[in-house]
């Protein structure tokens, strides 16, 4: 027999289409006042294995009775998983879970092949940084989990008879290399300003990556004339194809853009700007905050640096970092109104 402390907490999963959001909604702004419970992110759209809009409540053991009694009497016909966390991802979403309402389908063949195996235990010491075989040890652990070559670069190749593509650069990571490309205005006039739009920075950030390659393809061409677009869809493609963060050596190219930076993913999109930084009066640099961010991601970088992990949050909806010595909040007002019209803005 299974022990229960093997369980170290429980998420709750409700979900919602259009015409229930607003019960969903109203579950959701109950929570807090009454439960200890951490709120995910609105999915409006399917993701991951959930195959319905849905968001997250994270929630501990001692809350499991009350929480769980209380979502029992308050779901008003809303669908809700609510499934242990042991460390396996496909059995608890499979034979662990209890459903409240009806059962939806769960594609357990994306956690199959998505979720890293957890049961391969800690790397290095605790309260040590990582040094060179910590770091090799966690690459090794890192799995191919889709394909940069038929996902991405199929869809610059696509793009080549409307716009001019040039490689800036390419990865060695040993035995795998990755052509780094850009994608610029056809009519490309050195009189314009120009605007830089970035995507991939931390691979795992999927709709940066297909965001920038769809604005190109539905939208880049309505500047013509008007201002020089140069986009670079996904400047870390090996980060992209194992879903993570940092790149093969276990750095964040998103904190390597600086003269001693440690990613060559940052320091070849920088050799790219050089010669026109002056003249780029736009940077969009697209980015994806996911709740994996709090249970994966900070607590291996706390892991790497050798120090103790301290929970953060996540913001609950779209929103925009702006820069602090250029700042433009009507600009990115103005996007943020644009936006509010198709998803949730964070608060």
């Amino acid at each position: 027999m299974r022990d229960i402390t093997e369980i170290s907490g429980f998420h709750a999963h409700i979900y919602f289409d259009p015409a229930t959001r607003d019960i969903a909604a109203g579950l959701r702004e109950a929570i807090p006042s009454r439960f200890t419970a951490k709120l995910g992110r609105w999915h409006d759209q399917p993701i991951g294995p959930h195959t319905k809009g849905m968001y997250q409540v994270a929630f501990g053991t001692d809350q499991f009775a009350a929480f769980v009694s209380w979502l029992m009497l308050n779901r008003d016909g809303l669908s809700i998983l609510v499934h242990p966390l042991t460390g396996d991802d496909v059995a608890d979403h499979s034979t662990n879970p209890l459903w409240l309402g009806d059962a939806l389908s769960i594609d357990l063949d994306i956690l199959r092949q998505f979720v890293q195996p957890r049961r391969e235990g800690p790397i290095g010491i605790a309260g040590t940084p990582w040094g060179a075989p910590e770091r090799a040890e966690w690459r090794s652990r890192q799995l191919r989990k889709r394909s940069y070559t038929t996902n991405v670069v199929s869809g610059i190749d696509r793009l080549r008879e409307r716009f001019d593509v040039v490689q800036y650069g390419e990865l060695d990571y040993a035995p795998e290399r990755f052509p780094l490309f850009a994608i610029k205005s056809r009519d490309w006039n050195d009189k314009l300003p120009i605007a830089l739009i970035t995507g991939g920075v931390h691979g795992y950030e999927t709709s940066g990556v297909h965001g920038a390659l769809q604005f190109v393809d539905r939208h880049g061409a309505d500047y013509a004339g008007r201002i020089n677009l140069i986009v670079a869809p996904c400047v870390s493609p090996w980060g992209y194809e194992r879903i993570h963060r940092w790149n093969a050596l276990a750095v964040d190219p998103n904190r390597s853009f600086r003269d001693d930076g440690a990613a060559e993913e940052a320091a070849a999109l920088t050799r790219l700007v050089a010669p026109f930084r002056d003249r780029v009066i736009v940077h969009v640099d697209l980015h994806e905050t996911t709740d994996s961010d709090e249970t994966e991601f900070r607590p291996a970088l706390a892991a790497r640096d050798g120090k103790p992990h301290e929970p953060g949050e996540i913001p609950d909806g779209f929103y925009t970092v702006g820069d602090s010595e250029n700042p433009q909040p009507e600009f990115q007002q103005a996007i943020i109104a644009a936006v509010a019209k198709v998803t949730h803005i964070a608060p």
